[in-house]
């Protein structure tokens, strides 16, 4: 009767994992083409990716957002130079709703936002290549 009392005690005090963290470094031969760093917790999955084309440089900064399921409830995908800026005459960000029948997109410029629903189950985002830590 001990160990199971003793069982269950541990069972009820026992802690939910904090989030955890992981990244991944994608190589061509020799060369780094792209690192990807994220952290994934109970609601969210947050990263940062930076990929090299030769001597241009891209970071993409997202957020997915998590419902009590683990299926994504919206997200934000923001795509930027090397020193974070956004790239001229491109979206600053895009954002994503999800519900059970649709998706909404959101890409905010500079001076306007563009907004589109679309019908979709369980839909998710759709990333670029080289993020692949919410998978």
């Amino acid at each position: 009767m001990r160990p199971l009392l003793l069982s269950i005690a541990l069972l009820a005090c026992a802690t939910p994992l904090s989030a955890q963290s992981a990244s991944l470094v994608y190589t061509l031969g020799k060369d780094t083409v792209a690192i990807e760093q994220w952290t994934r917790s109970a609601t969210s999955v947050d990263g940062e990716m930076v990929q090299r084309n030769g001597a241009a440089v891209a970071r993409i900064r997202y957020r997915l957002a998590l419902g009590r399921d683990g299926r994504p409830t919206g997200g934000e995908l923001a795509r930027m130079q090397a020193d974070g800026t956004p790239f001229p005459g491109a979206a600053k960000l895009t954002r994503f709703t999800f519900t059970a029948d649709s998706a909404v997109r959101e890409v905010v410029f500079a001076d306007s936002t563009q907004r589109r629903a679309f019908a979709a189950r369980q839909a998710t985002m759709n990333l670029p290549t080289f993020v692949y830590g919410p998978f």
